[in-house]
């Protein structure tokens, strides 16, 4: 599945700020000019990507660990753990579902890379206003 940008910025950035492209454009045209040296001249070329934010996983089993709390605390301590009956089992997929929905991940995943030339999107940009 091909994942829409939600975010944009320069391969390997740790903070995406930059919502569109052209913003992640401008953002990193800005940086390579704040650290040029007098002698230096701008790339060629500029990466930027797009990223997306990763897709959330959960491999925990939380109604394992809570019937193994409470047979601790509650339980026989000479008996069987206890087993999960299916109305429990159907509570715990619906309280994943939820968390799944609901959880905003911060990380992010590179979805796509564009090579852009800078002398090119120059002379473009002079047309946005």
């Amino acid at each position: 599945m091909n994942k829409i940008p939600t975010c944009w910025g320069a391969p390997g950035d740790e903070t995406l700020t930059a919502l569109t492209e052209v913003e992640a454009i401008e953002n990193i045209m800005d940086e390579i000019q704040d650290c040029l040296g007098e002698d230096e001249v701008f790339p060629a070329t500029i990466i930027v990507c797009g990223y997306a934010r990763m897709d959330v996983e959960i491999t925990l089993n939380p109604l394992e660990h809570v019937l193994e709390e409470l047979d601790e605390e509650y339980g026989d301590p000479e008996g069987t753990y206890t087993e999960p009956t299916l109305a429990m089992e159907e509570a715990e997929e619906k309280f994943l579902a939820v968390i799944k929905q609901e959880y905003t991940p911060w990380m992010c995943e590179e979805v796509c890379r564009r090579e852009i030339s800078v002398v090119d999107w120059l002379e473009g940009s002079s047309n946005v206003q």
